[in-house]
């Protein structure tokens, strides 16, 4: 016999779809963060925020907003960012948005 395993399935077995139209903005050193949420797939429970110091990284943070909100900021310490959303729904994650690169001075 085998190990068992325990599957999780999203709402309604579907997978969920990317976020749409990642924008970013900077005030001072608090970088503001809005996406459109997804219209299909299954229904959002959070989102996860990656970020890398390179187009595509994601080696300084991957942050769980745990939050179905579509907006998020805080402050920054400066330098330049590579910045993409997922869509999380129960423990299925989405592939990426659009990647919006964020410079704060």
């Amino acid at each position: 016999a085998s190990n068992e395993v325990t599957l999780s399935v999203a709402s309604g077995g579907l997978l969920p779809a990317a976020p749409t139209t990642l924008v970013s903005s900077v005030s001072g050193r608090t970088v503001s963060l809005a996406w459109t949420a997804p219209t299909t797939g299954a229904t959002p429970t959070g989102y996860v925020i990656e970020v890398g110091s390179w187009a595509g990284g994601m080696n300084l943070a991957v942050l769980n907003t745990g939050s179905p909100a579509t907006a998020i900021s805080g402050p920054v310490a400066p330098g330049v960012y590579y910045i993409r959303v997922r869509t999380r729904a129960g423990g299925l994650v989405s592939g990426a948005s659009n990647e919006v690169r964020v410079e704060v001075p």
